[in-house]
């Protein structure tokens, strides 16, 4: 069974505020002038995770590919989620996206775990698209410092109903507990890697203690496989930045876009 992907087209209408994410089919995508970006959520989430960040990137002419990843959302049944799983699965989605629309070039952005199954996936498939962008993404196991860090959450009713909705979605909190036992496993491989697309690695100014740790030496790595790659921070940003300053987390993504395409 595929993944649950939600597409955007710009003509299309943007999503709503609404805890009910508007979806369409691959199927219905048509190609455009412009890069796909395809958006990867955090763990014990789900794609509406970009709910309010889409709308201005649809208004920059970028079609949308939003992913629910195995165990989260309404790819709930794929789960429990493991790295191996996700990047099979995310293959599989893109390329199906990639043979049907035939897009210009393709963007992968994650934030948090989604970070760390789009290095996963670029590990694996590091042709499969033209350019990165990984936020929030910790590759050691937490220390003293971090260990039981709850990153910052909402103080919007609307947001907090939707993560407590995507934690039930996935079956309640034991499952995002073993969810995060599996991200803080992740490892980059090592030895000598291919040619990878430039990332982009992001950490906002307040994130959680792990990304801020990790953020140099991840932006060291990305930079080995790619000249082309670099690292920013992200100012007065904390951990989910398409919830917590969603437009200026979008300007990110387009000035990357337009820097490195």
């Amino acid at each position: 069974m595929p993944l649950h992907v939600n597409t955007y087209s710009p003509s299309s209408s943007p999503p709503t505020s609404n805890i009910d994410f508007p979806t369409s089919a691959i199927s219905g995508a048509t190609a455009q002038s412009k890069p796909t970006i395809t958006l990867i959520h955090g763990g014990a989430s789900s794609s509406r995770m970009y709910k309010d960040m889409i709308p201005y990137l649809l208004e920059r002419g970028y079609p949308i590919l939003a992913p629910d990843l195995p165990g989260h959302g309404q790819s709930a049944s794929l789960g429990p989620f493991t790295f191996s799983r996700s990047s099979s699965l995310l293959y599989d989605a893109i390329t199906a996206y990639q043979n049907e629309t035939h897009p210009v070039k393709t963007v992968i952005v994650g934030i948090s775990l989604g970070g760390q199954a789009v290095l996963d996936l670029l590990a694996h498939h590091h042709d499969l698209v033209d350019a990165a962008i990984v936020s929030g993404a910790a590759i050691h196991p937490p220390d003293e410092k971090a260990q039981g860090e709850i990153p910052h959450l909402p103080s919007s009713q609307d947001w907090m109903q939707i993560i407590m909705a995507d934690v039930q979605a996935m079956g309640g909190m034991e499952k995002a507990q073993a969810l995060q036992t599996e991200s803080f496993g992740f490892r980059l491989e090592d030895g000598a890697a291919p040619q990878w697309p430039p990332v982009l690695v992001v950490v906002g100014e307040k994130d959680t203690a792990m990304a801020r740790r990790d953020f140099d030496e991840l932006t060291s790595l990305m930079k080995q496989r790619n000249d082309k790659s670099k690292g920013t921070v992200l100012r007065d940003a904390w951990h989910n930045h398409s919830i917590d300053v969603p437009e200026r987390f979008a300007d990110l993504v387009h000035e990357w876009v337009n820097d490195i395409l």
